[in-house]
C-alpha cells in the first residue's frame, strides 16, 4: 500500500492498483478519523477496495469527522468510456446509508454537489486526461470553511464560480505559482 500523502487535515490518498491488490482498506480511514478527532481537527481520509456485494471497485472513500459523513465512489463492472457511471454510497452520522448512480458525463459543474464534484475529479483521472484529487479536496475545503458547520455536501455549488474566487484569491495573496495552477484547473472546468 502506498500513501500519497498526509496534509495538515489529515487527508490521505492511497494508490489504487496496489491497494485493490490487497483489498479494502477502511480501517485506515478510521485510525486517521480517531487521530483527527483526538487533536480537535477535521479529518478527511482517501482509501481503496471493493464492494463486497457488486465487486465494484472503489476509487475513493471519504470521512469527514465534523459532519460524520462518509462516502465512497465505485467505478461499477460495466463501466466504459462510452457509459462513465459511478456508484456512490453515503453514510449520514447515524451510519444511514443512501447510494446512487452519477454519470460524470452528466455532470454540469456550474450546479452540482460535492458527491458529484468528487466524481468529475476521479473521472478526470480514470480517463487518463488529469489528476486534480487534491486540487477537488482543496476546493472543497475552500467550500467548507465558508460554511462552517453548515457545510452540506448535497448543497449544489457552482464549482467554477467557487475555482475562480479561489483563484482570484491565490492572485490577491501574490501567490502567483497557485494562481497559476487554479487556472490551469480552470481551463478543465470551462
Amino acid at each position: 500500500m502506498n500513501v500519497g500523502g498526509i496534509s495538515t487535515n489529515y487527508s490521505a490518498a492511497y494508490d489504487a492498483e496496489k491497494a485493490q491488490k490487497v483489498g479494502s482498506t477502511g480501517d485506515f480511514a478510521e485510525k486517521i478519523a480517531g487521530a483527527a478527532q483526538a487533536s480537535g481537527t477535521e479529518a478527511t481520509a482517501a482509501a481503496h477496495g471493493f464492494d463486497d456485494e457488486s465487486g465494484d471497485v472503489a476509487v475513493l472513500q471519504m470521512l469527514y469527522t465534523n459532519s460524520g459523513i462518509k462516502y465512497t465512489v465505485y467505478k461499477t463492472q460495466d463501466f466504459s468510456p462510452e457509459n462513465p457511471i459511478y456508484k456512490v454510497k453515503m453514510w449520514d452520522s447515524e451510519e444511514n446509508m443512501t447510494e446512487r448512480l452519477i454519470d460524470a458525463s452528466k455532470i454540469n459543474l456550474r450546479n452540482c454537489d460535492t458527491f458529484e464534484w468528487e466524481v468529475y475529479a476521479i473521472h478526470l483521472k480514470e480517463s487518463g486526461k488529469a489528476d486534480f484529487k487534491d486540487t477537488i479536496l482543496q476546493a472543497i475545503t475552500a467550500e467548507q470553511n465558508g460554511f462552517g458547520s453548515s457545510w452540506d455536501h448535497s448543497a449544489k455549488i457552482n464549482w467554477v464560480e467557487a475555482v475562480k474566487d479561489i483563484m482570484q484569491s491565490s492572485y490577491n495573496r501574490g501567490d502567483l505559482k497557485g494562481y497559476m495552477e487554479w487556472k490551469n484547473f480552470l481551463s478543465f472546468l470551462e
